[in-house]
């Protein structure tokens, strides 16, 4: 996978993509650039460190990642493997006060049968976050409505 290549791969990688790309116009080139980047797993996710209580502890710092699918909270060692997975559809409400913030969610699924709450760093960090949600939830009504993702509906 992408996370496990070194820099050297990355950089043969990208030499080989110049080589096939380098007679492109520039306008061509970078339509090329914007659909290779497309594939990358970490493609249109804005990551987030939080905590899932309010205490504290190294063990309970996560990644939340927020993206045109949903919420994603991943281990603080890996930003690649969801650990959970929260789409769109299935979120109610967000909303936070100071450090604090709540998913409500639309059924209780496993694995989230309550709200979902976790803690950020500051309240300003939280009121960026609340901004990508219902960014990213007017996107997604919009590409339903439009018949896009279908694989979510």
């Amino acid at each position: 996978g992408q996370a496990n290549s070194t820099p050297r791969l990355w950089e043969e990688k990208i030499i080989q993509y110049y080589m096939r790309h380098v007679d492109l116009l520039p306008e061509e080139a970078e339509l090329e650039f914007l659909r290779i980047i497309e594939d990358l797993e970490m493609y249109g996710v804005t990551y987030f460190k939080i905590r899932m209580s309010g205490k504290v502890n190294k063990d309970s710092m996560m990644w939340l990642g927020v993206d045109a699918y949903g919420l994603n909270i991943y281990d603080s060692q890996d930003k690649l493997a969801p650990e959970s997975v929260l789409p769109w559809c299935d979120i109610k409400n967000v909303y936070y006060s100071d450090k604090k913030f709540t998913v409500d969610t639309v059924k209780n699924t496993e694995p989230f049968l309550v709200d979902f709450i976790f803690y950020s760093s500051t309240p300003a960090t939280n009121k960026i976050i609340l901004a990508l949600c219902v960014g990213n939830h007017e996107l997604y009504i919009k590409r339903r409505r439009e018949g896009g993702f279908p694989e979510l509906e």
